[in-house]
């Protein structure tokens, strides 16, 4: 079920050390966010539009921590700020890459924590940006996301996000990969 995992290039065209340095960089930044309170976790799992020729899917598992910003805005809805942590394998036909990103996000909160919606955008570094079929442009990106999620029991959370990946023109050509995700995470 998981072999997709044991086929990732880690090592696409030379980029070995540049790989290196950004684990160092995230595993450094990422210490202090990891010793606060864990809010939620879980995974996620994601596919396009299924263009032709563009089939990527996305497997990925998350953490987010509160960060120090919240605001009541009336009774029973606020808004929260967070960080979110992920890490997964994106997939273009058989072909696979690491994909990791940090970034702040904001929680609406409505009917008191039984659902809400979340919207962010983080930093996002990829291992493999040529594909078979699928030229990303580069390794490094941003993603965007907005979603709804429900919590049919407090520590239980069921959600809808879309995704959006590209370079930001940072590199050409700069394609983007649309993503259409539900997920599942445990509240703390």
């Amino acid at each position: 079920m998981f072999s997709f995992l044991l086929n990732i290039d880690l090592n696409p065209k030379g980029q070995e050390c540049k790989i290196k340095y950004f684990l160092l960089l995230i595993s450094v930044v990422l210490i202090e966010p990891l010793q606060a309170q864990i809010t939620s976790f879980g995974f996620r799992t994601g596919v396009n539009t299924f263009r032709q020729n563009n089939r990527f899917r996305q497997y990925e598992i998350f953490v987010d921590t509160d960060l120090p910003y919240q605001k009541l805005l009336t009774q029973g809805i606020s808004i929260q700020s967070k960080l979110e942590l992920t890490g997964g394998v994106l997939q273009d036909f058989s072909e696979n890459s690491m994909v990791f990103s940090a970034g702040p996000g904001l929680e609406l909160d409505f009917i008191r924590e039984y659902s809400f919606i979340e919207a962010g955008i983080s930093p996002t570094f990829i291992t493999k940006h040529s594909f078979r079929t699928n030229e990303l442009g580069g390794l490094f990106n941003f993603t965007s996301y907005a979603g709804i999620y429900f919590s049919p029991l407090k520590f239980l959370i069921a959600g809808y996000r879309f995704q959006h990946m590209s370079n930001a023109g940072i590199y050409q050509p700069n394609p983007g990969v649309n993503l259409h995700i539900i997920e599942i995470r445990v509240r703390n």
